[in-house]
């Protein structure tokens, strides 16, 4: 199976990126997530209670082909994610993901005209607009449906200042033309770390059980034995979406089905000891690789799934008595929507 996500693995030059910029065909996003291997349900084929772990999946596979949208406050999930069916249905330029190009698009006016928009917005905008124009003629104003928009996908974002690595010191330098003082710092570090390892816990403090966290927040995923195969996937994507907000992303499932990564998640993940960031914060986040430790079977299955011909060449040159497992299809093509770090 060929990586839907091949075409953002090269360079392009100025020339190149106009041409396809400026040739790119019109067709409809319902058509380019059906290319990716994704079907979104129709809204009449969801029932009410899957309907915000469904619409968390279309997000996030709109997301992962770099569209995002905002101004979904006024919707309820069910609304959404009739908008966003239809939005799906209406011609769109197939800016090819090697341009690197991210699609924002306002879903406030919902595409009524007007200022019906206004109708919640707070006492300053809506003072704001009169000031600008004292002939609009204001709607009531109405408590927004939903608190969504905090928490929708967002591009990534460039490394905060904070994560960037300092500008060496010059002047350090002058004073050290041996380059000495470097090397005493991480005999000293290494002295401090030997003495902090018989004191250390074996579990840091601040590490928690990602389970405890979400249950803290309000949020308890459903046991795995009350779901059945055809109802996994709208909890599975709510439970993405709930990890994804405290900076916990997964990566490697396209070999697992719905009911066994919801599982896998549930029994481990969900268990197992995390560092997990404040949340929505942009200087950390927490991989969890479903591979596992990498032993022998997970390498193969790295290898034969998600491994690129030139990680495989390169493995075989490195270690040439390794027999080189067959590639193989994989069982879904989930990866390339999955909630994704902030940078």
């Amino acid at each position: 199976m060929q990586d839907p996500d091949d075409e953002t693995l090269r360079d392009v030059d100025n020339d190149e990126f106009y041409e396809l910029f400026e040739c790119a065909a019109i067709t409809t996003g319902r058509t380019i997530m059906h290319r990716r291997g994704f079907d979104p349900l129709r809204p009449d084929e969801v029932p009410d209670n899957e309907t915000t772990g469904r619409l968390w999946e279309l997000l996030y596979a709109l997301a992962g082909h770099r569209c995002f949208f905002h101004g979904t406050d006024g919707f309820t999930d069910a609304e959404l994610y009739r908008y966003l069916d239809a939005w799906l249905d209406e011609p769109h330029e197939d800016i090819p993901l090697c341009l690197e190009m991210n699609c924002r698009h306002d879903c406030s006016d919902a595409g009524n005209g007007g200022f019906e928009f206004l109708k919640y917005a707070d006492d300053e905008e809506r003072a704001r607009w009169l000031e600008m124009d004292p002939t609009i003629e204001l709607p009531p104003k109405e408590t927004l449906p939903a608190d969504r928009d905090r928490h929708m996908p967002e591009p990534p974002h460039p490394p905060v200042a904070a994560d960037l690595p300092a500008w060496p010191d010059m002047d350090a330098e002058e004073d050290d033309p041996l380059g000495l003082a470097s090397v005493d710092a991480a005999i000293a570090a290494s002295r401090l770390d030997e003495e902090l390892q018989d004191t250390a816990p074996l579990i840091p403090e601040n590490w928690e059980r990602p389970a405890a966290v979400l249950q803290s927040t309000g949020y308890t995923p459903v046991p795995p034995d009350e779901l059945t195969a055809e109802t996994t996937a709208p909890y599975l994507w709510e439970l993405l979406h709930h990890l994804a907000l405290r900076n916990f992303f997964v990566t490697h499932t396209d070999h697992l089905s719905d009911t066994d990564l919801y599982a896998e998640l549930w029994h481990k993940a969900l268990r197992e000891e995390s560092l997990l960031p404040a949340a929505r914060t942009l200087t950390g986040y927490w991989m969890h690789d479903i591979l596992g430790s990498y032993g022998t079977d997970e390498c193969n299955l790295h290898l034969a799934l998600y491994a690129t011909d030139a990680e495989r060449t390169r493995h075989t040159e490195q270690f040439p008595n390794w027999p080189l497992p067959e590639k193989r299809e994989r069982l879904t093509r989930r990866d390339w929507r999955l909630p994704r770090p902030p940078f």
